[in-house]
Parts: C-alpha cells; structure tokens; sequence
C-alpha cells in the first residue's frame, strides 16, 4: 500500500517534549513527501501556532486546526471554517463562570481569555499569540467561536469533561481534552476525522491511503479513520487500544519510526 497522506498530531506526537521537530522526524517526513505523499498538520493548535513549523517543513502544507474546525491550504487560504452557534457559546460561557474555570476563547483566529495571570501567560507561550481580555462577550459571540480551550487542574479538567460531556453532546458540542490540564469545547459538527477526510477527498486521496498519528483523546477519531492509524507510545490506554499501531513515544522519534517501517 502506498499512502500518500500523512496527518500528525503536534504536542506528545510530532513535537518532541521540547516543542521541537526532531531531525529524524524531520527528514522522514521530508522524504515521504519527496516520494509524493502530502503531509498535513491535525492539531488542536490555531493556525498562527503552526506557522513556524509549517516553514520547517513546507510553509505550502495543509493544516487542520482547532480539531478541525478550520482547514487551511495555502497560505491563509482557508478551506474549511466551522464555529459554534451562538447558543452553544453562550452556554459554555454560563458554564465557565458556574464552575469558576479559565477560559481561552478564540475567535476569528485571535485569543481571548476570560482571566489574565499565569494560566494566560503559559498558553500564549504555547500558541504563540498575545491574549486579549474577553470583557465584550456579546460582539465576541456574535462574530462566532471557533472554540473554547478550558484550562484548569488536571482533577478539575477530568470532573468538568465528565459531568458535561454527556450533556453538551445533546446540544451539538463536543467535549474533548487535548492535555490533562485542557479541555476543549467545539461543534460536534467538526472533528480531526472529519476534517481529514475533506482533506482527503480534496486531494483525490482514499481512506485506505492515509496514516494518521495521534496521542490524545481529540486525535481517536483520526487514528480510527485513516488506513493506518498509529498511535504514541506515550498515548492514553483508549487511544492505543483503538490505533491500528502503536508507535515509540514522541521523544522517541515516533513518526519516523513509522514511516520508515511502512514506507
């Protein structure tokens, strides 16, 4: 089988601990595409957050973003674009406040927290993207939600995902963590799947032809799309039970590995 499309997670998959692209990861990569694979960006990520690894590798890649509400081709051409109603945000605000949560909101590709203080700072070190404060929740909402990123203590993160998962999943809003200190509230009418698959069917691309890689509960429907799903070594047990491989950690040049082994 010869896959020609190849999606990768970033945090605990592509980048290493250090937030970098190994060279191993790097030249792998670079010769799959030389061989005529595409390579995709699927991340939780805004698209801002991917650019400098986007030049690393071919500032021309696609990029699945924010779970896959966003797609973009080239650069700034965006190709798929999903937000949350303004019921749906609304809600997730009024819940944001009952539990007393931080919140980072992003809203046409610019942040947004509802606090600013360290939890703010470490995020935008991490995105890459100066935080504004949310002190206009009506123009913010009306001009539509991408998504919200809560951000909390692990216990915290595990108690809000299973108190409202259930309950949000009735009202068309997916709830996901993407790091055990995350949580992630989106439209159920997106996913990394789903927006793989658009991916896909743009390029001529079949199912059977892709590879995924994930190491999170937001990558599981990916890994279960793709031909090949492969999860990290250092995934959650879920993931791994569902990957149709599972991979060495991402310090462990995980993504090479791969493509070496099945290319």
């Amino acid at each position: 089988m010869k896959y020609k499309l190849i999606a990768a997670d970033m945090d605990g998959t592509l980048l290493d601990d250090r937030k970098i692209i190994t060279p191993k990861n790097l030249s792998a990569i670079k010769k799959a595409m030389a061989n005529g694979s595409i390579f995709a960006f699927s991340t939780g990520r805004p698209p801002i957050a991917v650019e400098p690894y986007r030049k690393i590798i071919d500032e021309n890649v696609p990029v699945i973003a924010y779970n896959g509400a966003m797609v973009v081709l080239g650069e700034n051409d965006i190709f798929f674009n999903q937000t949350l109603t303004k019921e749906q945000a609304t809600i997730i605000l009024e819940h944001v406040r009952k539990y007393n949560t931080m919140a980072c909101i992003w809203s046409r590709n610019r942040l947004y927290v509802t606090e600013l203080g360290a939890r703010a700072d470490k995020y935008k070190i991490n995105v890459m993207t100066e935080p504004v404060l949310f002190d206009d929740p009506e123009t913010i909402i009306n001009q539509g939600i991408t998504k919200f990123l809560w951000y909390d203590t692990a216990e915290r993160t595990a108690f809000f995902r299973q108190e409202l998962a259930e309950p949000f999943g009735k009202l068309g809003i997916t709830v996901c963590p993407s790091t055990s200190e995350y949580l992630e509230f989106f439209s159920s009418n997106v996913s990394k799947a789903l927006s793989l698959e658009r991916l896909a069917k743009h390029y001529g691309i079949r199912r059977e032809e892709i590879i995924a890689f994930g190491d999170n509960f937001n990558d599981l429907e990916m890994i279960e799309y793709a031909g090949l799903g492969v999860a990290m070594q250092n995934a959650p047990d879920g993931v791994k039970n569902a990957a149709d491989f599972v991979t060495v950690s991402n310090n462990e040049d995980g993504i090479a590995y791969v493509l070496e082994k099945f290319f």
